[in-house]
């Protein structure tokens, strides 16, 4: 798994995928009232432990992300948004 930070407050984050493309990215960005994660990768135990692992490196509680934000309908791209769901509490946003 790999974390930049492209732009001040918004990380990337390369969740792995068992596919032959082996990662989506996946995005962290701070804001006012807390922590919005765009995309989620597909629910496996190999993403929950990147997700463990980013939040850790980055400093994010759980509790912390207000929202999460699934921007279409590929199973990699909103997959783990239920397991995120219940690990945060955030609502879960589909554009």
């Amino acid at each position: 798994m790999n974390i930049r930070e492209p732009y001040d407050g918004i990380f990337l984050i390369e969740i792995p995928i068992p596919t032959p493309l082996r990662s989506v990215n996946c995005y962290l960005a701070r804001g006012r009232d807390g922590w919005t994660i765009v995309d989620t990768g597909f629910h496996t135990e190999e993403t929950e432990l990147a997700w463990h692992t980013a939040f850790r490196e980055l400093g994010v509680r759980p509790a912390e992300v207000k929202q999460i934000v699934v921007t279409h309908h590929h199973g990699d791209h909103y997959g783990a948004a239920g397991w995120l769901q219940q690990q945060t509490g955030a609502a879960v946003l589909i554009l």
